[in-house]
């Protein structure tokens, strides 16, 4: 356990003060002495203090109280929170040990407790909420304490634990405290937890776990139940308020939260993938919670808005509607069970049964009541509220039981203050009632907290005491989306009767960054406009002014819209007529008529040489075509008209989800929902109306899924005219980039092949909504939901700019990427800015909610890496001009976190080197072990556990810069899901493909051969070493003869002979080990080779024995043919102790890197180990004719590393450069 420190604050002694709790919850004071004018420098004194009980800790935090006491809380490995509290004299030194004081026992989690934390709010809204502790664990959930009883308890001496079935107890006489909140949120493990005091004394926590996200909760309270009879634990809830998703892997193992002045809080955490990421700011509570604005419909009534002379008449209008109903009864008596009722409610206006009321509503509720004994049964009650508007007097009364519901009774009047305007402190409109039955009292309370003008949930709470009768009766209200019901037994509609605020939007669609329409399910068309704050602090502050436009009945109950640039939008109906809305004239038009009802609307721009054409692509429901209308607008785009009218005949059940045209080649692409794209050519401004020409139709871009969204890119300064880029994403939560290459033969249609060059799959999951390109940088953005979240996500920079709840896909949406640096009146380092801004507008829960997203929500600040340990690293240079350009490398990096990243070192002048991450495939369901590069480097082989090996081709492609998709996979030779690791293998080049050898961890060796045509394997020959595994191969040639070098955990090494003509075998052939020879005592971790001639290969191993061996095979030149000596024959130098752990990692350094000064040839070695220190080795020798007697071994410079548990190292060589990548729990690269 990390101990937790905490400094002493204002001594003016000649020391600083620090105390530790360590595991073993014990407390050291550790002293600096600030004796700055020595030349001893500071000078440190640590003692043990103060202890808790004697138990092993997982987390603990302490708060100085004063200048001696010291509040702990420490979490047990065993699911318990003890809060102690140390009594020491900290102003003399040494301190003296004083046993700590045990205050308080927290039980209650049912696993390990990772992490706690104590605030003190010294304004709290809850005058008796104070102090507070926050804690989490192996359980998944973060749990709320009210700890000021250790705040204000007092005991002398040490109060001893009594032992509990877990080893714990409490204070004697004490109960166990409950929590005041539980919740669960993340995936995993939580491994700490913060607490954060606003200035206004509102407690919300951060938590952050090991599924790599960071959660924020708040602290609420019930006002509907009554602590003195439910207890206080039950009264108060955590609520989560948003999620922080800006890591890979898994993991958050640090994290930092400031609290600022003006009450924003800053958030800063850093994962296993090394990633250090700023939470941009993250406001005070109320501002967080609403960085998006809830904005409700203006209400309009025929007759003019309804006007409220006092709270009780705004009460008795917004009580109407469909609610759920959650009532508590507790009951002191016996005859009258306590437990809980769940059902429904419906509050209905009916025509005043009484003349001198004015409005009167029946209130009818139905369902089951379930005692705390477990007996369930269903359950029903109607009233009616009655209200006079001349006294702004509501009452409630008794029904009889028949089907008219006749008023029986008076029940109670629902009292307000003489005004009708009576609140309490939270700002909720409260009122009472009384009723006597009998010699029983009913006192009603009545809570309606309003949201503005709009009422989402309401309380009333019964307290019922007398002889017969004593319990409390709590009920939520809680209103339930959906039409309000009309008037009961009414001629008149209920839209007359309640306005436009009854209705629900259909669809929305963004005109700009500050206008939006919107369709009803009326047939209104209304015209929105935002104003909000000047920062995002007041983001809260938006509103929307919404204006009646028209209102159509083709419109009713079904409506789309899209948005047409720079003219407005296309509306359309039930009758497949299709309507206009101009943005400049404000008004909605005809446009044209289909004649049946349209299932999708998608509208594209069509620029050519001759100007700019708007399409319009129009589908109807049950038909295999498709209409293209093509607009023109002047120059003021005040008007408009339509040139062409053309027909798309679609495959059989096609349906258009996304389009595209491409200027250049003059082509149109349409995605499908079956995965599949079209392409078609389209008319000219002056062609008649006609069928156009399907041109391509490809199969399985996106498999059997939609394509959502089609975008061209930015082309590569040195790629082909003929080839444009399009960048897909699919239904299925996977993106692609397509290469089109369209070249014009003599016949009049060009010709056309689409290849896809990267695919992958971001962390958005299936709900890939759409794409865009930032034209300034060429980064790409794509958006779309991952479970209840919006999420807008950088490619180009593999991060999240950010995410909101708003309920998941199902629903009315729109969003608007802000397209220009002035959207917001802001360059693009401001607030508004960033690429990925822009503007959301959904439906939840009846209302329509805006998010304007001015800058991103989070900002990293150390790129990062790999979520675990590298186990694989390959480099290929990318040098001279070529397709890349300056002196660069690709590194491939494999990790135990299943991924395989792809990265570009630059080398530069200076201190300018460094190496970004490019691109990154997780296709591999195990840890990966191995990569190699083909010699052309266009291809790269992965391999890893349960037999996977894949193959990837990798080229540059366009504003992601490096495209890989996943070409093959090699069929596994055992059962299904078998733990069969392949440990290493080795690539070739051959004629149509690749032969591949691969050892596993089985003792087998198999070779492959990889046809590039078909993408299929097929397997050569096998061979069996022994029982060890295998660890390592290479290819090597002696006297003319291909052999297979292999390496096992014995400590041997293997040679195989390969015959020249294995791939054009029809069977696979059967190898055997020619020759065994051991060098260490136990696994050989590593193996490098260096051919000196063609008779002789010099090997270097490093083993589990921390030794290095130099081994030379030499085959005797001038031998016979059938000669023995043409055998190989091995000898080892071996170099004990070489390091202090196992050396696992080996280069040499080729030919031109060493020297000839006469003295015989000089080659050097690197060599890496556990023990983080990388040696260079220099081995001289002259012509070898003594074998390694004519070795001379000399250990030069040794470095120390800061990469724990090395594992591969790569010398990248392009031209005179020369680094060295060593890898492992983290990279680097050094200078040669």
């Amino acid at each position: 356990m990390a101990p937790s420190v905490q400094w002493t604050d204002g001594f003016t002694r000649p020391f600083v003060q620090a105390v530790l709790v360590t595991a073993h919850n014990k407390m050291i004071s550790l002293e600096l002495s600030r004796v700055f004018e020595s030349d001893s420098g500071l000078t440190t004194n640590a003692v043990v203090c103060s202890s808790g009980p004697p138990l092993a800790l997982f987390s603990a935090h302490c708060i100085w109280r004063g200048n001696r006491d010291i509040i702990v809380a420490a979490g047990s490995m065993f699911g318990e929170v003890l809060i102690w509290k140390s009594v020491c004299d900290f102003q003399h030194s040494p301190v003296k040990y004083n046993p700590g004081i045990l205050l308080q026992s927290l039980p209650g989690h049912d696993g390990s407790v990772f992490g706690v934390h104590m605030a003190i709010a010294e304004a709290s809204r809850d005058a008796s909420l104070k102090y507070v502790l926050a804690s989490c664990s192996d359980d998944r959930s973060v749990r709320l304490w009210d700890i000021s009883k250790s705040f204000a308890t007092h005991h002398q001496g040490w109060i001893v634990c009594q032992s509990s079935h877990t080893g714990f107890g409490s204070l004697p006489g004490d109960e166990n405290q409950a929590a005041l909140a539980s919740a669960d949120g993340h995936l995993s493990r939580i491994w700490s937890v913060r607490i954060v005091c606003s200035n206004d004394g509102e407690f919300s926590v951060f938590s952050f776990g090991e599924d790599a996200t960071s959660q924020l909760w708040y602290l609420t309270k019930d006002a509907t139940l009554v602590p003195s009879r439910v207890g206080r634990a039950s009264i108060h809830r955590l609520e989560t308020a948003k999620s922080f998703s800006s890591h890979s892997s898994k993991n958050l193992w640090s994290s930092e939260i400031q609290l600022q002045k003006d009450g924003s809080v800053f958030m800063v955490t850093g994962g296993a993938d090394g990633r250090t990421v700023l939470q941009v700011p993250v406001h005070d509570s109320q501002a967080l919670r609403c960085n998006f604005a809830f904005s409700k419909l203006q209400e309009f009534f025929p007759n003019g808005p309804r006007e409220y002379t006092s709270s009780s008449g705004i009460v008795f209008d917004s009580m109407r509607g469909n609610w759920s109903i959650h009532r508590t009864i507790i009951s002191a008596l016996s005859s009258y069970p306590s437990g809980t009722f769940e059902g429904s409610a419906t509050l209905v206006e009916r025509p005043p049964t009484d003349g001198e009321y004015d409005r009167e509503i029946l209130y009818a509720e139905r369902g089951k009541f379930t005692t705390n004994q477990g007996f369930a049964f269903e359950g029903s009650r109607r009233y009616v509220y009655r209200y006079q508007e001349a006294s702004s007097r509501i009452t409630a009364w008794f029904v009889t039981l028949d089907e008219e519901a006749k008023v029986d009774y008076l029940f109670h009047q629902v009292t307000f203050d003489a005004k009708g305007n009576q609140q309490n402190a939270s700002g909720q409109i409260v009122a009472s009632g009384h009723h006597l039955c009998i010699r029983d009292d009913y006192n009603a309370e009545y809570a309606f907290p309003f949201d503005g003008t709009r009422l989402d949930t309401w309380s009333l709470k019964y307290l019922v005491a007398g002889p017969f009768k004593d319990y409390i009766a709590s009920a939520t209200y809680t209103r339930i989306p959906g039409p309000e019901p009309g008037l009961k037994d009414s001629p008149q509609p209920a839209v007359e009767s309640a306005g436009i605020e009854t209705e629900s939007i259909k669809a929305y669609c963004w005109l700009s960054i500050n206008e939006l329409l919107a369709t009803t399910s009326t047939g209104h068309v209304l015209h929105g406009t935002i104003s909000l704050g000047s920062g995002v602090a007041n983001s809260s502050q938006i509103n929307i002014h919404w204006k009646v436009i028209d209102q159509k009945e083709d419109l009713q109950h079904y409506s789309s819209l899209t948005r047409l640039p720079g003219l407005g939008a296309i509306i359309n109906g039930n009758s497949g007529q299709l309507w206009i809305y101009s943005s400049k004239t404000n008004q909605v038009e005809p446009l044209t008529d289909l004649s049946r009802k349209l299932a999708r609307i998608i509208t594209i721009e069509m620029k050519s040489h001759d100007g700019t054409y708007y399409g319009i692509i129009a589908t109807c429901l049950g038909s295999d075509t498709a209409t293209l209308i093509t607009l023109q607008s002047d120059r003021t785009r005040a008007s408009y008209k339509i040139i062409s009218q053309s027909q798309l005949d679609l495959p059989e059940g096609s349906n258009i989800t996304s389009a595209l045209y491409l200027p250049a080649p003059g082509l149109l692409l349409l995605g499908l929902r079956t995965g599949s794209i079209l392409i078609f050519s389209p008319p000219s401004p002056t062609s008649p109306p006609s069928p156009l020409p399907l041109l391509a139709h490809l199969t399985r871009i996106h498999h059997r899924d939609a394509v959502t969204s089609l975008t061209p890119l930015t082309p590569l300064p040195s790629s082909d005219p003929s080839t444009t880029h399009v960048l897909t994403t699919g239904r299925e939560g996977h993106i692609t980039i397509q290469a089109l290459t369209h070249t014009h033969t003599h016949s009049t249609d060009p010709a056309l092949s689409l290849e896809k060059v990267h695919s992958s799959q971001p962390p958005l999951g299936s709900m890939i909504e759409g794409s865009a390109l930032d034209a300034r940088t060429s980064e790409i953005l794509i958006w779309g939901f991952r479970g209840r979240d919006f999420v807008a996500y950088n490619l180009s920079q593999h991060r999240e700019v950010f995410s909101v709840e708003c309920g998941g896909a199902h629903r009315s949406w729109d969003f608007l990427l802000a397209g220009s640096v002035d959207d917001y009146g802001e360059g693009r380092d401001g607030p508004g800015g960033e690429f990925g801004c822009g503007n959301l507008v959904w439906t939840k829960a009846g209302e329509c909610r805006v998010l304007v997203q001015r800058g991103g929500a989070s900002r990293v600040l150390k790129e990062g890496g790999h979520g675990r340990e590298i186990k694989a690293l390959a480099c290929k240079a990318l040098e001279g001009g070529g397709e890349w350009g300056g002196k660069k490398w690709l590194v491939a990096t494999g990790s135990e976190d299943t991924t395989v990243r792809l990265s570009v070192y630059e080398s530069q002048k200076g201190d300018g080197e460094g190496m970004r991450t490019v691109g990154m495939v997780s296709k591999h369901i195990t840890g990966i072990q191995q990569l190699r590069w083909s010699e052309d480097g266009r291809r790269l082989f992965s391999c890893g556990g349960r037999e996977e090996f894949m193959v990837w081709r990798v080229r540059r492609v366009p504003c992601v810069e490096v495209g890989v998709v996943f070409e093959a996979k090699c069929p596994p030779v055992t059962e299904l899901w078998s733990h069969l690791r392949i440990m290493d293998f080795i690539v070739e080049e051959a004629e149509g493909g690749f032969v591949c050898s691969m050892v596993y961890s089985d003792s087998s060796l198999r070779v492959w051969s990889y046809d590039l045509s078909t993408a299929t394997f097929k397997l050569l020959a096998t061979g069996n070493y022994s029982s060890n595994c295998l660890t390592q191969i290479a290819a090597i040639e002696l006297d003319s003869i291909r052999y297979l070098l292999i390496a096992a955990t014995d400590g041997h090494i293997a040679l195989w002979p390969v015959p020249d003509n294995l791939v054009s075998f029809e069977a696979s052939r059967d190898l055997h080990p020619l020759l065994r020879h051991q060098i260490h005592q136990s696994s050989i971790k590593v193996l490098s080779t260096l051919q000196i001639d063609p008779s002789i290969v010099l090997v270097a191993t490093g083993g589990d024995d921390n030794a290095l061996g130099l081994t030379l095979l030499t085959v005797s030149s001038g031998a016979a043919d059938n000669s023995n000596s043409r055998v190989p024959q091995p000898e080892t130098l071996l170099i004990p102790k070489a390091h202090a752990a196992s050396v696992t990692a080996l280069q040499w350094l080729k030919d031109e890197d060493g020297k000839d000064k006469g003295e015989g040839r000089l080659v050097r070695l690197l060599s890496a180990s556990n023990d983080q220190v990388m040696k260079t080795w220099e081995v001289r020798f002259g012509d070898l004719c003594h074998g390694v007697k004519d070795l001379e071994v000399k250990k030069g410079k040794e470095y120390q590393t800061e990469v724990a548990d090395v594992a591969c190292m790569e010398v990248m060589r392009a031209g005179e450069e020369r680094r060295v990548a060593l890898a492992g729990v983290g990279l680097e690269t050094w200078r040669i």
